[in-house]
């Protein structure tokens, strides 16, 4: 803290705390932090433990249509490989109830539905609002919201983990076979 300095430490407790729609490179970069990165190659050839594919928007939005089936019309945030089964992935945080925020969740729950080949296991990461119980959210009428949230979940036609459980959700389907 003290190698920073007083303006730049100032400056970075002040900025703006980043949005949901601002999240897809952070996320990426936990995911190459998190887990082995493949060039495309490599990628392919992988065949046991966990992996995430490298590459930008494009490159990951057009592996996906030329060796997933991928017919969907948004991007991708990763693609993890895990053994021999593919895992795109749609990430998302829920970082307040309402407004664009219902529709960030249909976009990550919608991953399920964008047509894969068979044996692809799309899986939608969130987080945020859905996780937590505030009592001055419910004192505001925001719990129902919130309990939406989570029936919306509920009823996804896929799997929904959290970022903080993907790693071990990973690791315990390596070895395994992720299907």
């Amino acid at each position: 803290i003290y190698a920073l300095g007083k303006e730049e430490l100032r400056a970075r407790c002040e900025a703006p705390v980043a949005s949901s729609r601002q999240l897809g490179d952070v996320f990426r970069k936990w995911l190459r932090k998190t887990f082995e990165v493949k060039d495309e190659d490599e990628f392919l050839e992988h065949s046991r433990g966990v992996c995430v594919l490298a590459g930008s928007d494009q490159s990951l939005e057009r592996f996906a249509r030329e060796h997933l089936g991928y017919e969907g019309e948004k991007g991708l945030d990763g693609i993890i490989k895990i053994d021999a089964t593919y895992l795109p992935l749609e990430a998302k945080l829920m970082s307040a109830v309402g407004g664009s925020q219902d529709r960030q969740l249909e976009d990550a729950l919608g991953i399920h539905d964008r047509g894969f080949a068979p044996g692809v296991r799309p899986l939608a990461v969130v987080d945020g609002q859905h996780l937590m119980f505030d009592p001055d959210a419910v004192a505001a009428g925001e719990k129902l919201r919130i309990g939406r949230y989570r029936r919306m979940i509920a009823a996804s036609t896929g799997p929904v983990v959290s970022a903080l459980l993907l790693e071990e959700l990973t690791r315990r389907l390596a070895g395994r076979g992720a299907s």
